[in-house]
């Protein structure tokens, strides 16, 4: 049970490292996303 366990938290940290950095940009992004649409809209 432990090594099942240990090897499905590997398997989220491994998918973590790839969604982690694409989540990072979006939440960078989002607050010059929200400007830009606002400007556009104005």
């Amino acid at each position: 049970m432990h090594a099942v366990f240990t090897i499905f938290m590997l398997r989220m940290h491994a998918s973590h490292a790839f969604v982690a950095p694409v989540i990072l940009m979006g939440l960078v992004n989002l607050p010059n996303t929200m400007r830009a649409n606002q400007e556009d809209h104005v």
